[in-house]
């Protein structure tokens, strides 16, 4: 099948931009962490079609959505946005696979709206996460450049970042990654306003020694009704072991797998391992509904 673009627009005026893979299967709504975009998922996609539909979003302030003049980033509005993709495309239940600040938005849709999702995939992502991970991140992105003379130069700086992942896999994202300004030079596809705001982000909750805590996330996990996979990178940074241990045991139904070779970004580091443990999980979701 060949995907598609489509647009969506929401209640505030933006335009939200999908691709769309258009299969006759059960819709499945993929979520791209903070500072990637609709093409993150592009190497998992083969694992899930055609007996899913894959529809990936890119956030507003990402990728090919629209910025927000008001900057409006915060996660119930991200939340709210994915209401009104839903609402749009008149799909009623959905499986949702959801990458950190999209597992974030995933987790919170479906504990305000469980009658909507079939089958959740949280991806290093949850309640409590790692201090110093967090702080990596937040101080990479304030050292990143925006801006690029070249697709290759791109690359290259996301080499750095995501040392296990394949070239091939980093010239895509690159590719996907920028655009052309007036100059001729390449710009990253994220708000910067957004990239502002990350820089000074804190998780809201309780702060630790090692840990940002949010306890409503934890609350939200409880009221969720589907099956939850919940994916972690074994050499992940965000997402500590005994967290992601302790999330199948509050989620009514969850389940946890661990991703060799691979770090945060689970689906870049290693798209067969991420690939083959999600399809299972998913193929085996969707035949119970069947019954």
């Amino acid at each position: 099948m060949v995907p598609r673009p489509r647009t969506v627009h929401t209640q505030d005026g933006l335009t939200l931009h999908l691709v769309d893979v258009p299969t006759g299967g059960t819709p499945c709504l993929l979520l791209h962490g903070f500072g990637h975009e609709a093409h993150v998922w592009d190497d998992f996609v083969p694992f899930v079609v055609p007996w899913l539909r894959p529809m990936a979003l890119d956030f507003r302030g990402h990728g090919e959505s629209d910025w927000d003049p008001q900057a409006r980033y915060d996660r119930a509005t991200l939340v709210a946005d994915v209401r009104a993709v839903l609402d749009a495309l008149r799909l009623e239940q959905v499986v949702i696979v959801g990458h950190s600040l999209g597992g974030e938005v995933a987790t919170c849709f479906a504990a305000t709206e469980p009658d909507r999702v079939r089958a959740l995939v949280l991806v290093d992502t949850g309640p409590e996460l790692n201090r110093i991970g967090v702080d990596h991140i937040r101080a990479d992105t304030a050292a990143s450049p925006r801006v690029h003379r070249t697709v290759d130069d791109y690359a290259r700086h996301l080499a750095d970042r995501h040392v296990l992942a394949r070239p091939s896999t980093l010239a895509r994202l690159a590719r996907h990654g920028v655009r052309r300004r007036d100059d001729g030079l390449l710009e990253r596809r994220v708000d910067p306003t957004f990239e502002r705001g990350s820089r000074r982000w804190r998780p809201r909750g309780v702060v630790t020694e090692s840990r940002y805590v949010e306890p409503t996330l934890w609350d939200a996990l409880g009221r969720i009704r589907c099956p939850t996979l919940v994916v972690r990178g074994v050499r992940s940074g965000m997402l500590a072991k005994d967290v992601a241990e302790r999330m199948p045991r509050v989620l009514r139904d969850g389940r946890l797998v661990t991703v060799p070779l691979a770090g945060h970004v689970v689906m870049v580091d290693n798209p067969e391992g991420f690939g083959e443990e999600v399809s299972s999980f998913l193929r085996r979701s969707v035949a119970r509904w069947a019954r």
